[in-house]
This record gives C-alpha cells, sequence and structure tokens, in this order.
C-alpha cells in the first residue's frame, strides 16, 4: 500500500489533503512576465475593421507588407463592436477542463472528471452575441467557405492594455492567441434505424478555434521624452554627432541597429576591406551612463543579444560558441564570447 496516496510528494501522516490531488496537473514557472507581475490593468478587445493584408499591394503583391509600431488603427476610428472592456491581474494556475459528455456504461460519471488541464495564459470572456451573429449565424455563406473569404470578413481583433497600476512588461505567444467558440447545438439522432418514431433531438455542445495567427502589429506609445535628449537626437539626424548612444524602448525592452539600411560603412571599416586582412575578433561594449540611470535604478538592462534584425535569428558565431560555464556563480553563465550579460565594477 502506497504511504502517498494522493501522489503528491508529501506521504500520508504528514498530508493535510491526501485526496484532491491530480497527478496530471502541472506547475508552470512564466519566464516571460517582468515588473509587478500583481499589477491589474485595463484590458480592452475591439473588433478591426481595416483588412492587415499580408503583401503589399503598391508593389503588385509582390513581396510582404510593412507595418510600423505607430500604426495605430484604434486612433484612427478603425474599430468597431467592443468585445471586452474590463480591469485585470494576471492568472499563473492552469485551468481544469472537464469532460462535457457522459458514457452511461461506465462509472464514475465523466461530467464531474478533469478531461485535460489548460496551460496558464491570459483569458477574457468576449461579447457572445457578436460571435452569435457574426460567426454561427452566417453558417454555410460565402463569408465562411474558404479562409480568403473568412480573413477579409473576419479582420482581426484590436487589443489594448492601459491604466497599469504598476510596471508591468508581458512577452506574450502571440501567434498561439485564439478565440475559442463554444457553443450548443441540436443533433438530430436516428438511433441507427429507419424507423423515425424513436428518432430524438439531442442538445449537444461543441467547440471550434479561430488561430489570430496572420498580420501582427505591436504598438508603442512613447510619453515623456526628456527633451534634452530630444533635442541632441534630432541633430545627430542632421549630421551633428552626438556624444552619447540613446536607445528608445520601453523599460524593459529596447533595440540597437548596428548597420544602415543601405549597408554604408564607416571609413575606417572600409579602410580594413582594402586591405588583406582577416579579422578573427571584434568586440562590443557599451557603458551605462550613470548620469542618466544611476546604479540603484531597478529597469537597468541586464543583458545585450545579438540577432539578425530581419529574422531575428542569432549570428551564425553565436550557435558555434561551446564556451559554456556551468557554474551558476559565472558572469555569464551560458557563453563567455556572446553572453552579454550586464557586469558591474568591483567598487
Amino acid at each position: 500500500m502506497s504511504s502517498d496516496s494522493d501522489n503528491d510528494g508529501i506521504l500520508d501522516p504528514t498530508d493535510t489533503d491526501s485526496g484532491t490531488y491530480n497527478v496530471e496537473s502541472q506547475v508552470y514557472e512564466i519566464d516571460s512576465v517582468f515588473g509587478n507581475r500583481n499589477a491589474e490593468f485595463d484590458l480592452k478587445v475591439y473588433e478591426l475593421t481595416y483588412y492587415l493584408s499580408s503583401l503589399d499591394p503598391a508593389n503588385n503583391f509582390e513581396s510582404l507588407k510593412e507595418y510600423f509600431s505607430d500604426d495605430d488603427f484604434y486612433k484612427r476610428g478603425n474599430y468597431g463592436k467592443t468585445l471586452h472592456d474590463e480591469r485585470v491581474s494576471l492568472n499563473f494556475d492552469e485551468v481544469p477542463i472537464l469532460f462535457t459528455e457522459d458514457d452511461p456504461t461506465t462509472d464514475p460519471d465523466e461530467l464531474s472528471q478533469v478531461n485535460y488541464f489548460e496551460t496558464p495564459r491570459i483569458r477574457i470572456p468576449l461579447d457572445t452575441d457578436f460571435f452569435q451573429r457574426y460567426i454561427i449565424n452566417m453558417e454555410g455563406s460565402d463569408q465562411l467557405v474558404n479562409q480568403a473569404n473568412f480573413n477579409n470578413y473576419f479582420k482581426g481583433l484590436i487589443v489594448r492594455a492601459e491604466n497599469f497600476s504598476d510596471d508591468l512588461y508581458m512577452m506574450l505567444d502571440i501567434f498561439n492567441a485564439r478565440v475559442v467558440l463554444d457553443y450548443n447545438y441540436n443533433y438530430y439522432n436516428t438511433n441507427g434505424t429507419d424507423d423515425v418514431s424513436d428518432d430524438i433531438i439531442e442538445k449537444k455542445n461543441k467547440s471550434n478555434i479561430i488561430p489570430l495567427g496572420g498580420v501582427t502589429i505591436n504598438l508603442y506609445d512613447h510619453a515623456n521624452y526628456d527633451q534634452k535628449i530630444l533635442a541632441e537626437v534630432n541633430s545627430s539626424s542632421e549630421n551633428i554627432p552626438s556624444e552619447k548612444i540613446y536607445l528608445n524602448g520601453s523599460k524593459f525592452i529596447s533595440k540597437l541597429k548596428l548597420f544602415s539600411n543601405d549597408n554604408s560603412i564607416s571609413s575606417e571599416l572600409n579602410s580594413f576591406k582594402s586591405k588583406d586582412v582577416l579579422i578573427n575578433e571584434a568586440s562590443l561594449i557599451l557603458y551605462i551612463d550613470e548620469d542618466i540611470r544611476p546604479s540603484s535604478y531597478k529597469f537597468l538592462p541586464e543583458r545585450l543579444y545579438i540577432y539578425s534584425y530581419d529574422n531575428g535569428e542569432p549570428i551564425e558565431d553565436y550557435l558555434k560558441d561551446f564556451s559554456i560555464d556551468f557554474s551558476p556563480t559565472a558572469v555569464n553563465s551560458d557563453k563567455f564570447r556572446f553572453g552579454g550579460l550586464l557586469q558591474y565594477d568591483s567598487y
């Protein structure tokens, strides 16, 4: 006989609850949320009324269309029905999903049993009347006959998060976002006979999923610029050099583009290219200006990543860097050459 009857890792003599633990449940470590995880914020979802084409009509649909981080379709008025408007906070618990049907030949009742567990994610109820009218009632129509028609019909969603009670940054897996349609329908059951006298209409439940992949745009609304820094940045666009590099982004992430769009290079690098030399090492070192960001500031950048600006892939040398230190106290615990972790002076 097992001394841990519910398999939760706590022996029965000291387990205050040895009957409700489900061994199939999981505990998830969420590593893509930064800041105050208990912060509350207003989450609003709107119907998008502007069609986001993946191909550029200005180039005869022969190239991908570019969208930018200031393409705010909400402010342009390209929104329709409000589908959600509530104040929310994050929930990191998994969700048990029960069976929707009971097998009368088995015991116990499946309707009270857990079928599977949904992983932690942001879950919000959307306006059911909208989807009843816009999707369910359109069964068999031309709007739903194929993917292209549907994409033009249901153009997408606008999700706005604002009025945060504290600093919070979430790296969400947008390409796994989805709308789940859970609905009841009438099922005509003939009971396997030609005799209509034993035919019955059963009420059944079904779920359909609308994946929210395709074209996605993240918007950044910047405010409270330091006017002195802004003036220096504007001057640099007029070929007046700045003594510092200013990174523009959120409190948790910024981007620095190392090379220009036209692939122009400096005179120093051009001089190297004209010579018959092999460059086997290049170092990129950035120093944080403590006059702007004191060391006590809670949002210091902790890491520098080098990657392709176009596709997000790391450079080839990073993949070939096997200089790994498994010591948890090492400054660059994963890679020596491409660690990129922030280092502090000894004083």
